[in-house]
């Protein structure tokens, strides 16, 4: 046994010799990095946290147990520091199907490299390291002191010392057009007024630069553009989502979130208003409207369904909402058992979910009798309205004097007023386990409000822990998790990737940080600077890793195609409201008041004809497109109803929301450009932006077409774009003057009035409005 044992020794140092030197391996192989991925890719579906799914009685996420020698072998499965020595590496290059791990069948083997990296990890002594999201962090030194153009704050500092590490350097900063759309966009979702460009033009120096940050920070339309983010992690929608997907008043919460943002809230009070505005000490109205949250999650008023099963959907719901937005964590996964890959309890997850108990709730509203608790939201001039009717009620009832007309009339006034969907706290429910997430099962213990074990604990002591508790927990300073999770959706916002790049999943499947240390330098800035929203984002936008140029090269395409290495910015599509809002925003047609009820968009005739109201034999639903100034809202407020979403906005990959959303698809698809062409919002924008075309820049067309540029791109036209464009008047023109009709069926899409003057040269332009609002450049920030 000793011979065969030294010859296998042998072996896996010839081996590991051989992959060591045939691939790119660190010098120095870490847990966290190398190897903690390998194995919850590989290994911890049976070898990991879950026993119900373990096999022959192995943890390799412990040390202790994988470590420890084994009565079925003659060797442990890792012996620190000798890989010849480890059952574990024996496996791994097994050539027997019965031996080899993991099994043949599984879906992903273990490449060469991964094989190699095991090895190098076990001969350097195989330490482990607890997962980094559930470390607290502490601020890491910058790793380069600055010096040059490439280092404005200590973001660069990290930056370009991976940069470097790399043999790369950072690219140098975008020109001063491009940075100024940049910025406009990524602060407010709006393009820049050309006289802003103007002006920055005139001073693009650092100083420059930072008051331009600074009036777009102070932008009310900072808040809308902060709030499409938000609204898309907390599954903000206008209708219930399940069954027929019913209406429901909840824009009152959207308002808040956008002022939350434009006021510039700090973080731990946003999160503990909307967990628990309702338990706070004299909750103002701002704050009760806030804990309207708890209500945001799909319900149903189907008549055949089941209370409790709906009850559980909602509590699981709850549970990977908050992991997801606050935790970085899939504990939404341990519904049902213990999670596969990370340390949660199938006991904690409902101990996640009786936190959220209290909430009073159906799991059905079958009728008017039973709706959901709504909360009036008169203004001042209603509110004593009704205080003067109740008065009068009061004094009726004291004197036998009928009242019947007076309380007609309060009704008829609280029937107008907005409302909005109200957490109202009650005696908490009884949470049990549910075995295998069976909500018919009654046998499971009852679960008692509390926290994964793997985190800090909670400070409650002798009193059941209720939603402020929570609230407090998830932004006391020594939990890990908060402040890294929303530093890393920042910067995903203004970089294309988290710096974590699964944004949704921090956890063991998600992906080692690309710079931990940046990461965890912004987490203490954000909790140190008071959990300070702006100040986050100025500092990330004020960086020269912000600022360069967005364009790549042969050897950045081979090296980092992804730009995880940040060598360059990234390009990226504009989201759904953004492409929208832009081409309102340049045509002039944009209605930029902030709040107030959702609109609604035209939207193909007929789209919702499938959706009854009450089963199949109910009414077709109809989409009665906003008239006025609705119409030209900001796509921050279009209605979103969770089963026929806007198909504008589908079409841009707006998320349906009908669960929290970390990261939207980019996709590109020639349905995108039929939108931007077709779609009436878009060719009614690009019909009154040709009248201002041909209104505000003169007869010429060279003129025309640098004017057009400037307003929707902030340049002037290249002779290229020129020369095609003018051939494209040309041809309009000659097509529309022999087709009179339909370049009036042209200027009459949407509601908007066309202006007075030559109709076949208006029909012409709004030809090269369309164009225009189809480049690349329109909806794409550089």
């Amino acid at each position: 046994m000793r011979r065969s044992g030294a010859v296998f020794s042998i072996l896996c140092a010839v081996l590991f010799s051989a992959c060591s030197s045939s691939t790119d391996l660190p010098e120095e192989v870490t847990f966290n990095r190398d190897i903690r991925p390998i194995l919850s890719d590989k290994c911890f579906v049976c070898h990991g946290f879950d026993p119900g799914t373990r096999e022959g009685n192995l943890r390799l996420d412990l040390r202790e147990t994988a470590i420890a020698r084994r009565e079925d072998y003659d060797r442990p499965a890792i012996v620190p520091g000798d890989p010849g020595g480890s059952e574990l590496v024996k496996r791994i290059h097994a050539s027997n199907p019965d031996k080899i791990m993991p099994p043949r069948d599984t879906r992903a083997p273990l490449t060469e490299r991964e094989k190699a990296l095991l090895e190098r990890w076990i001969a350097q002594g195989a330490e482990w390291e607890p997962h980094w999201l559930y470390i607290t962090p502490t601020r890491p030194e910058p790793p380069i002191e600055p010096e040059g153009e490439g280092i404005r704050n200590p973001i660069d500092a990290f930056v370009v010392a991976r940069l470097r590490q790399e043999h790369l350097e950072p690219s140098p900063q975008a020109d001063p057009v491009t940075l100024a759309r940049r910025l406009s966009f990524d602060l407010t979702g709006l393009p820049p007024a050309p006289d802003m460009v103007a002006a920055y033009l005139e001073n693009p120096d650092d100083a420059g630069y930072e008051r331009l940050v600074d009036d777009l920070l102070a932008s009310t339309h900072y808040g809308e553009r902060m709030a499409v983010m938000w609204l898309d992690l907390i599954r903000y929608a206008d209708t219930d989502g399940y069954h027929s997907d019913l209406h429901r008043n909840v824009s009152p919460f959207r308002d808040y979130v956008i002022h939350a943002f434009n006021t510039n809230k700090p973080f731990d009070r946003f999160t503990r208003e909307q967990l628990a505005g309702d338990l706070l000490p004299h909750a103002t109205t701002e704050q009760l409207v806030a804990a309207g949250y708890n209500r945001l999650g799909q319900a149903t008023k189907e008549g055949g369904a089941q209370p409790k099963e709906y009850l559980a959907k909602y509590a699981g719901d709850r549970v990977r909402t908050v992991s997801t937005v606050w935790m970085g964590s899939t504990v939404g996964c341990a519904e049902c058992h213990d999670h596969k890959f990370d340390p949660f309890t199938q006991q904690e997850f409902y101990r996640m979910a009786a936190f959220f108990a209290d909430v009073k709730e159906e799991g059905v509203f079958p009728n008017e009798n039973l709706l959901p608790p709504e909360m009036p939201l008169p203004d001042r001039d209603e509110t004593q309205e009704i205080r003067e009717l109740d008065r009068r009620i009061e004094e009726g009832r004291r004197q036998g004097v009928p009242v019947e007309a007076v309380l007609k009339q309060r009704e008829e006034l609280l029937a107008n007023i907005p409302h909005v969907l109200e957490t109202v706290s009650i005696e908490p429910r009884m949470v049990r386990l549910l075995q295998r997430g069976n909500w018919q099962d009654k046998r499971g213990t009852v679960a008692e409000p509390g926290v994964p074990a793997i985190l800090p604990a909670l400070a409650v002591e002798g009193r059941r822990a209720n939603r402020l508790d929570l609230a407090d927990w998830l932004v006391a300073p020594e939990n890990p998790t908060t402040a890294r999770v929303f530093v890393n959706h920042l910067w995903a916002r203004f970089f294309g990737n988290g710096i974590a790049r699964v944004l949704d999943d921090l956890g063991s499947q998600g992906d080692w940080p690309t710079h931990p240390d940046l990461l965890d330098w912004l987490a203490v800035e954000f909790t140190d600077s008071g959990w300070d929203v702006k100040h986050i984002v100025k500092r990330i936008v004020m960086s020269a890793t912000y600022r360069q140029d967005s364009r790549s090269n042969e050897l950045l395409d081979t090296v980092d195609p992804e730009n995880f290495l940040l060598a360059r910015q990234t390009r990226l599509r504009f989201d759904a409201e953004t492409i929208r809002d832009n081409a309102l925003a340049v045509s002039g047609l944009l209605d930029r008041r902030l709040g107030g009820e959702s609109v609604k968009p035209y939207q193909p005739e007929g789209y919702w004809k499938d959706i009854r109201t009450f089963g199949t034999e109910g009414p077709a639903s109809t989409w009665e497109a906003s008239d006025g100034s609705n119409q030209y809202r900001r796509g921050l407020y279009t209605y979103w109803k969770r089963s026929f979403l806007h198909p504008s906005m589908m079409a841009f990959d707006a998320s349906d929301r009908q669960e929290c959303t970390a990261e939207r698809a980019r996709s590109n698809t020639p349905l995108q450009a039929l939108v931007l062409l077709n779609d009436p919002s878009y060719v009614e924008a690009a019909r009154v932006f040709a009248d201002r075309i041909v209104d505000a820049a003169g007869p010429a067309v060279d003129e025309r077409l640098q004017w057009a540029f400037r307003q929707a791109l902030s340049r002037d036209p290249t002779p290229e774009e020129v020369s095609a464009l003018k051939e494209l008047v040309r041809q309009e023109e000659t097509w529309y003057a022999d087709r009179p009709d339909e370049a009036a069926q042209l200027l009459a899409v949407g509601q908007a009035p066309s202006s007075e003057g030559d109709f076949v040269q208006r029909a012409a332009w709004t030809s090269v409005a369309r164009a225009v609002f189809n480049t690349h450049e329109f909806i794409t920030r550089y």
